[in-house]
């Protein structure tokens, strides 16, 4: 359903991104979605100083919004992004040093539930 991306960005907070294709139907569609993922971005504690970018697969567009909520926690925790209740988001902040960016690379995560293969 989505496909999760990180890097650290040596800020003190997140930036988001959204990538919707024209796969996952027209404009107001594609629309519903970012906004739908830019509002659980939003309210889902993460840890700060991390570029995040979410790709929605076709399964995003008819997706309840509970099941996106709980597919974008899923993809933080595996990527160890997730804050839990009650921690600082401040632990464990990334710190980089000059060049240090290519190799804190993180692979991207999936969270394909249905055993959706290349959408």
């Amino acid at each position: 359903m989505l496909v999760l991306r990180t890097l650290p960005n040596d800020l003190d907070h997140n930036r988001y991104g959204f990538v919707t294709s024209k796969k996952l139907g027209g404009a107001v569609v594609r629309n519903r979605a970012r906004r739908r993922l830019r509002e659980i971005a939003r309210e889902t504690p993460a840890r700060p100083g991390f570029d995040v970018v979410l790709s929605a697969k076709t399964a995003v567009a008819k997706a309840e919004f509970a099941d996106l909520r709980t597919s974008v926690s899923r993809l933080l925790a595996k990527g160890g992004l997730l804050v839990e209740d009650g921690a600082s988001p401040e632990a464990g902040k990334p710190r980089l040093r000059d060049g240090q960016a290519a190799e804190a690379f993180r692979p991207r995560l999936r969270d394909d539930p249905e055993g959706e293969k290349g959408a």
